[in-house]
Formats: C-alpha cells, structure tokens, sequence
C-alpha cells in the first residue's frame, strides 16, 4: 500500500483530510501527521512515506521550504499541496519543485482529493521507472569504465609499449601508474586424472573455481586487484594478478580496502596468499598451481617495464620448473623418510612442500616411477623388518609405532610388499638365524 503523511497546522483541517475519502479503496493507507514543517522533515525521514499532503503555509518552517528541501533529500517522495485562494503564487512555485497536484482548501470534496491521489499515484510509478533507468545507466557506466580500465591494465603488463596518452591519464587518475605489483600464477592440468581427456566445459569450469579461489583470496590480503585469466605458452592456462595502491576514484566503482599497499606488504601479502592458495587449489579442483611474485614498482617509468618483467618471470618458470619440481619430489621424499614413524598423510607432505597433493603425486610418480603412497607405505614396511628382526617388540606394538590404523591393517600392507604376514616374517628370520 501507498504511505501518505498529512501536514496541517490546523488540527480539524488533518481531522477532516483523513476522513474525507476511503484510503483503502486507492490502495493507500496514512501511516502518520504532522503539524510543522520540522516536523514534517523528521517524519519524512522516519516514516518514508510516499505520498505527503502538505499545507503551504505554517508558521515557521513552510510547506514550501519543505518541498525545496525535500526535493533534494527525498526526490522519490510525491507532494501535493494545500493552499488557500490568495496564495496561488505559492502554489505555482510549488509545481516548480515537482508537487503534483495543489488543491485549494476551501474546495476539497472527496472526488478532488481522490483525483489528485490518483496523479499522484501515478507520478510515483513513473519516478520509479525513472530511478530505475538512472541507476542502470549509472552502473553501465561504471561497469564501462571498469572493463575499460581491466582492459587498460592487461596491455600494460603484455604489451613492452608506451601507453597511449589517454590510457595512461586514466590510469593516473585512478593511482594504479605509482606503487604497484603483479604476480604470475601457472596453472598445471597435466595433474588432473584422466588428462588431457577432460572436456573443455569441465575444464572451464575448473578454471572459474581457480578464479574465484583467487578472488576472495585477493580479497583478504591486498588492498586493490585486477585477476585476469591468461593464457602462457604452450597453451598452459595461468592468471595475472595485479595490485596497486592507490585509492579508487568515486566514480569508478573499484573497491576500496582499508589497508595500503607498500613493499613490506606486498612481499609478507604474497606469502600468505600463495600458500593458502595452493593449499585451497589442491583441496577443491586438485590443480597443480604456483604463485610467482614480482618486485614492487613505485613508478611505471623503469628501466624493466611490467610487460617486460613478466615475460622474464615467465621464461624463468618454463626454464626451471623442472629442476625446481626435482627439488620439491627430493624434499617430499626425505620428509617421509625422517617422518616414517609417524602416520602420514599425503595431504600434510603436500602442504609441507607447498604444492597440491594431486601435482605431488604426479611429479613423484614421474620422477621415482612409483606412487607416493605407496612408497610411503614401502618406507614403513622397511623399518617394520627392520624391528621385526631385532625381536625387541610385538606385532601390534610395531603397528602402533609406525602409526598404522590398526594390527590388521599392518597385517595387509606388510603382507601385499613381502608376500608374509609379519609372524611369518619373523619365523623366517628365526629360522635363518638357527641355520647359522
């Protein structure tokens, strides 16, 4: 139902508006009166309602100086104003600042006031549909320039070129030309199972998982970013990720972070982004990802442009994961041999070692021709014969100690590498020892 406020200073007059026609009929309802302009403006602000019924003179603060003022802090609020005879030129200011409708007092009959509830009924739809129409103009602009600024970005980190005047004034403006940073994010799909068979929308929409993960991480950690989707060589997806310190203009609709962005920042932001990010890839889609940094620019005139520095920390990438993967397989692997007395998760290897699990277990399974897993397990069933031979402890004591689940299943992982359950281990071993 439409919200109507009376305004009066004449208790009878608001008696008689408010009885004077079925409000129900019109949809409508009075939610409240006032007898002030004051008044009016604090319930105007409390109320909200949608249609007032003003007089244009009160003592003190008029009707009008209340439609002025309204017209400002509450434009999708419809007036229409009372008057008396002698005040028409009242009234002709009055439609200037878009009242509707004004009725002369002495004149009101029901019909009257029901017509001019209808026009002003009306009048309200159509600031409605107006408002409406502002808005989405509005966030079509911004949205404009946000593409065209993502845009403007993305050619300033690939492409080693000046700017063209009117993309650099616009990046200025925005403060993204002064203390800036990026990083390169490869993205591996070679670790998923079953690739490169996966389709292509399957693939997409790991892709947008990737993303998102970015996003909110993006989120907690830098105060600006731009995350763009980028495509490296080889085909290998990986995304752009940039940040900047200076404040977003009003109009551009960019988020603004309370934090700032400086190296120290940066460098620790960097940290903890990277290795929650492979800690969350490696949990939803499994992917095999990295995070590599660039140092921080306090301004685009350098001797190593963006574009440039990227395409070095690109190259450096493609060059050296090998050797650099090699290392993390070599660091994964001692882990578990200092660790095999403790129940291992592949999980914890892989966030020890800052990569997936499933990226792990592929760049083993490549390197020592084995699965991570079951070498693991393999680790384990060593030192078990080794604690089976010294004869110092029971079956389910070397269970326990090598942090399997149970007996039973000691049993079987023991039994599936040697062919022998552990008691028949043993007798083998004492059998050998008496033949000496």
């Amino acid at each position: 139902m439409y919200r109507i406020l009376l305004v009066d200073d004449e208790p009878f007059m608001l008696s008689g508006i408010k009885c004077l026609i079925d409000w129900e009929k019109s949809d409508a309802l009075v939610v409240g009166t006032a007898s002030n302009g004051q008044e009016t403006l604090e319930k105007l602000a409390k109320l909200q309602p949608d249609i007032v019924i003003c007089d244009i003179a009160m003592p003190g603060l008029s009707g009008l100086d209340v439609l002025k003022q309204a017209d400002t802090e509450f434009p999708g609020t419809v007036f229409i104003m009372l008057t008396n005879q002698e005040e028409f030129e009242f009234a002709r200011e009055a439609l200037h600042y878009r009242a509707v409708e004004y009725l002369v007092k002495s004149n009101l009959e029901e019909e009257i006031l029901e017509r001019a509830l209808g026009r002003a009924i009306e009048e309200l739809k159509n600031r409605a549909k107006l408002h409406r129409v502002e808005e989405a103009d509005e966030y079509l602009q911004i949205r404009t320039r946000q593409t065209q600024i993502r845009d403007m970005v993305e050619r300033f980190l690939k492409h080693d070129a000046p700017l063209p005047p009117e993309d650099a004034g616009l990046l200025a403006e925005e403060g993204m030309l002064s203390r800036f940073a990026f990083a390169f994010i490869p993205l591996n799909f070679a670790v998923l199972p079953e690739y490169p068979e996966i389709p292509r929308e399957e693939r997409q929409k790991i892709l947008d998982w990737e993303i998102e993960i970015a996003e909110r991480l993006c989120s907690s950690f830098f105060p600006r970013t731009f995350l763009f989707p980028h495509t490296g060589a080889g085909g290998a997806d990986s995304l752009l990720l940039f940040a900047w310190e200076g404040a977003a203009s009003p109009n551009s609709g960019l988020t603004d972070h309370p934090g700032g962005l400086n190296p120290e920042t940066w460098e620790s932001g960097i940290v903890r982004f990277r290795e929650r990010f492979i800690k969350m890839s490696g949990q939803i889609t499994r992917l095999g990802v990295d995070v590599l940094a660039s140092g921080f620019y306090e301004t685009a005139d350098l001797p190593e442009s963006p574009a440039r520095a990227l395409a070095r920390i690109k190259q450096q990438y493609y060059l050296t994961s090998k050797e650099a993967h090699s290392e993390v397989v070599k660091k994964a692997r001692q882990y578990i041999l200092d660790n095999v007395e403790k129940r291992i998760m592949l999980q914890e290897v892989a966030e020890y070692v800052c990569i997936s699990p499933g990226y792990l277990s592929t760049l083993f399974r490549r390197e020592y021709k084995q699965n991570l897993v079951d070498f693991i397990n393999q680790a384990k069933i060593d030192l078990a014969c080794e604690l089976l031979r010294e004869n110092r402890y029971r079956i389910n004591e070397i269970s326990y100690k090598l942090g399997f689940e149970n007996a039973f299943y000691f049993t079987r992982v023991f039994h599936r590498r040697t062919g022998l359950t552990p008691s028949e281990y043993q007798t083998r071993v004492r059998q050998s020892i008496e033949k000496v």
